[in-house]
């Protein structure tokens, strides 16, 4: 299972003039949500010391 290559296809396929399937959308929208949680809660726990790291 490899995440980016539904990404890769959400613009692959209007560049060949294709439109993307059904599955393509479902995977690249939840795993954009999912990813966007996890940014969130690890946005949220490290908050304080984000500065220090760049």
């Amino acid at each position: 299972y490899n995440i980016f290559y539904y990404f890769m296809e959400m613009l692959r396929k209007p560049l060949m003039g294709t439109v993307p399937d059904v599955t393509i959308w479902f995977y690249t929208i939840i795993t954009s949500i999912i990813m966007l949680m996890v940014s969130t809660l690890v946005l949220t726990k490290y908050r304080s010391r984000i500065v220090y790291w760049l």
